[in-house]
């Protein structure tokens, strides 16, 4: 398994403070990208939901692999057409089930119960809810969710 880059002995902190003017409009916490950030959504009722994500793309090697195995082998149908908008976001919510949602709270059946996360759930819900996927996809992406710790972010509040 791939060793988790960590801020504290990589260079990170050196490197953030060298090119310390573009940090706050191109960089991006490797740690956090890997480890994940909790990033809230409030619902239409006033309730909260709470996503664990880690960044998609970049430095986040679990989603370059998941990617290369379920996109790339069907670039060629997609560019001539032959793969349909359902299959390529099938194929893209196994990527991000498997690569970047690590977790949810606030999820809940029908009686009220909690929904325990699962790779196996997460792909079910971003397939039927395609809004959703677009606002997780959004933050998965959003190099902002991923420049500081929650520390940092508290501390700020």
């Amino acid at each position: 398994m791939a060793k988790k880059p960590d801020p504290t002995n990589d260079g990170f902190e050196k490197k953030k403070a060298q090119f310390a003017n573009l940090f706050g409009t191109f960089g991006a916490n490797p740690f956090l990208e890997q480890a994940g950030v909790i990033v809230p959504y409030t619902l239409d009722d006033g309730t909260a939901i709470k996503f664990k994500l880690r960044r998609a793309g970049l430095r986040n090697t679990e989603w370059k692999r998941a990617y290369n195995r379920m996109v790339k082998p069907n670039e060629d149908r997609v560019l001539s057409g032959e793969i349909t908008e359902d299959e390529m976001k099938g194929l893209l919510a196994v990527v991000y089930a498997e690569a970047v949602i690590l977790g949810w709270e606030g999820i809940k059946d029908s009686d009220g119960k909690e929904v325990a996360y699962s790779k196996e759930l997460a792909i079910e819900l971003l397939q039927f809810f395609p809004d959703l996927f677009t606002l997780i996809i959004n933050s998965a992406h959003s190099r902002s969710n991923y420049q500081e710790t929650e520390l940092e972010r508290t501390e700020k509040n």
